[in-house]
This record gives structure tokens, C-alpha cells and sequence, in this order.
């Protein structure tokens, strides 16, 4: 385990199980939580996902060597400023987002050039999210996909590659661009597909 305490930011289904997996790790890290919602710092801490909640972004970040933004891509976009002021040189900072190209693009603008960014987007889920669902075993032999920002120092890929082994994944590097073309040709398109051909079946005299 190459942290000794891990701050998870958003506690939905990737974040808590996240959580969860961590404390399963040998020697497992302190795992601090922070999520806007009460009731999702409530039941992740009623789970064994974190060890404590966090209410201030400062609290959340203060004695973390690892943060990990869990949160919805837009709230990763609006936290990555927001936790700038409190990293150190020794934090490594990830995400799960799945798109890429834009977290990298403010990570690389907005953190401090000491503070190494490390994308990442784990290709787990299930079909119903909440943290009422998590497992400690949801990564487990999962595809993890890592974008590491250009000016990520070494270490902290390393320290990133050794996170994703520690849940039990598989990691898998991509440039953001061709990670946001790849999950926009086997996730997004199809949906957009599957709706217009609903919307054109349901068109059709014969359904009327």
C-alpha cells in the first residue's frame, strides 16, 4: 500500500468502494471522506468505507498523500482548483472520471506543478449506482485506465500503478484523447444509437 492516508472525495458507488477496497489492502491507509451529502458520509462510515468524514475541503486534503476525486466529471472540474491551495509535493492526486481530456487539461492548469495528477477512469460499475451498493470487491480484475497528466513526475505513476494493483485491478494507459475517443465509441455511442432507433421504431403507424 503505497499511501498512508487516502482522501476520497464523492462516496457514490466508485468512491465508497473504493473505500471499501483499500481498507481490505494490507496495511491499509486512513481513509478520510467528503461528499456534500450527509447522508452519503453517514452510510459510507456505517460501511467501513472511511474512517472518518471530512467537512472542509483543508480537512479532507491535511496529512493525505493520496486524493482521489470520486465525484461526477463536472464536480471533478470545479474541486480540482478548489483543493489546489491545500496539496503538498508528496500528494498524489487521481480521479475517476470517465471522460479525460478535460480533467487533465485544469489539473495541468490549476494544481500546483509539485502536486502530480494522474488520471484515471476504472471500468467498473454496476447497473445501479448509490453508496448502498459498494463492494470491496468491485475492481477486482477490472480494467483500470490511467492518463497521467504530462508533467506527472515519475513516482507518482508509479505510486498511481500501485493504487489501482492494491484494489485488485488491471491498469491500462491511454493518452486522454484516445481514451475519450474509445469510451465514446463502446459506451456513448451506442446509447445515442439505441435511443434513435427507439425514437424511430415508436415513430412508426404500426405502434400507433
Amino acid at each position: 500500500m503505497p499511501f498512508q492516508q487516502v482522501a476520497i472525495f464523492g462516496l457514490g458507488l466508485i468512491g465508497a468502494s473504493l473505500g471499501l477496497a483499500l481498507k481490505r489492502a494490507t496495511a491499509p491507509p486512513r481513509v478520510v471522506g467528503f461528499d456534500t451529502s450527509g447522508e452519503a458520509l453517514h452510510r459510507a462510515a456505517r460501511i467501513g468505507a472511511i474512517d472518518r468524514s471530512a467537512g472542509t475541503l483543508a480537512d479532507a486534503c491535511a496529512g493525505s498523500d493520496g486524493v482521489v476525486l470520486a465525484a461526477p466529471v463536472r464536480a471533478i472540474l470545479q474541486l480540482l482548483p478548489e483543493i489546489a491551495p491545500h496539496l503538498t509535493s508528496e500528494t498524489l492526486v487521481t480521479d475517476t472520471g470517465g471522460t479525460k481530456q478535460e480533467i487533465v487539461r485544469v489539473a495541468d492548469g490549476t494544481l500546483p506543478h509539485n502536486a502530480p495528477f494522474v488520471g484515471g477512469h476504472p471500468l467498473a460499475g454496476r447497473l445501479t449506482a448509490g453508496v448502498g451498493q459498494p463492494a470491496a470487491n468491485l475492481f477486482s480484475g477490472a480494467v483500470y485506465c490511467l492518463t497521467p497528466s504530462p508533467n506527472a513526475a515519475p513516482w507518482a505513476v508509479e505510486t498511481a500503478v500501485a493504487l489501482v494493483e492494491s484494489v485488485g485491478a488491471q491498469p491500462y494507459f491511454l493518452e486522454a484523447g484516445e481514451h475519450d475517443g474509445l469510451l465514446a465509441a463502446i459506451s456513448h455511442l451506442p446509447y445515442f444509437v439505441s435511443v434513435a432507433l427507439v425514437n424511430a421504431l415508436a415513430a412508426q403507424s404500426s405502434w400507433l
